[in-house]
């Protein structure tokens, strides 16, 4: 008995199962075999003893065969008249383990909850995926991020491994500029792309004043720029004070050496008998 042909394209483990209901006689040769060309065949099992059950085989080798058939064989050289036998063949299926080519779907809405004392906390929307795996957070120092940064996942927090977690807090940091993007991972290994990256920052690092001018303020110089109201990340931040640095070259270093004054708003009055031509102009967070 010959099966049709099955088009097994894209299975993986494939399985063959079937009910069979087999009582030999003699000396009779029986074999289940499968080909994929109707022509060359070759033996998945052999059978000589009377059976009553289902036969079950795990076959990687019809993996992704465009064409498959399967026969089932017997032989008798025995005179069988008068002799029960029979080989019933019956519920025939053949199946696969179809891999998960779908990866789940994007972390989205990460957002900055508190980074202070050398933690972060972080929540977002999650994922889904019908066979989720795991998050993993990846953290770059500076302003971007990839696959190649620290990552954090169910070896630093268990809960990481749950689909609905949807904030964590991160420990252990040095001040400074981060950033840092989540993904969703599935059992197949299939992975969402990173998250929209969320840069911040540990410790006070106020960004640079921009738009520096000079301008005469009667017998003086005044000296202006744009209040700073963000960190270097971009969030907002409280600035208590500017520091005025002055020098006669332009390339000098900001320090003690150097500071002309700290005033707490974003102008200074500049005598012209400090005869200065270069200043910088430093913000200080609260």
């Amino acid at each position: 008995m010959t099966t049709q042909s099955y088009n097994l394209s894209g299975y993986q483990n494939t399985k063959v199962r079937f009910w069979m209901d087999f009582m030999p006689v003699g000396s009779s040769t029986s074999q289940l075999q499968f080909s994929f060309n109707n022509v060359s065949w070759t033996g998945i099992d052999s059978y000589s003893s009377p059976y009553t059950g289902y036969k079950e085989y795990i076959l990687p080798t019809l993996d992704n065969r465009p064409s498959v058939r399967l026969r089932w064989t017997y032989v008798c050289s025995t005179n069988s008249s008068g002799v029960e036998n029979h080989w019933i063949v019956d519920d025939l299926t053949i199946s696969s383990l179809i891999p998960d080519q779908t990866p789940p779907s994007l972390v989205s809405n990460l957002q900055l909850i508190t980074a202070e004392n050398g933690t972060v906390s972080l929540s977002w929307s999650p994922s889904y995926d019908a066979y989720f795996s795991h998050y993993e957070i990846y953290l770059g120092a500076g302003s971007s991020v990839s696959l190649t940064d620290p990552m954090y996942s169910v070896a630093y927090d268990a809960i990481l491994g749950q689909m609905n977690t949807d904030s964590i807090s991160i420990g252990g940091l040095s001040n400074g500029l981060y950033t840092i993007a989540i993904r969703a991972v599935d059992l197949s290994a299939n992975a969402s792309p990173l998250s929209e990256p969320l840069s911040f920052v540990l410790g006070s690092y106020p960004s640079a004043p921009q738009n520096i001018s000079i301008t005469a303020h009667g017998n003086d110089l005044l000296l202006s720029w744009n209040a700073v109201t963000e960190d270097i990340a971009g969030n907002p931040i409280a600035v208590s004070t500017y520091k005025v640095y002055a020098a006669d070259t332009p390339d000098f270093e900001a320090d003690e050496t150097t500071l002309l004054r700290t005033v707490s708003t974003n102008s200074a009055i500049i005598p012209p008998a400090t005869q200065y031509r270069f200043f910088k102009v430093t913000a200080v967070a609260d």
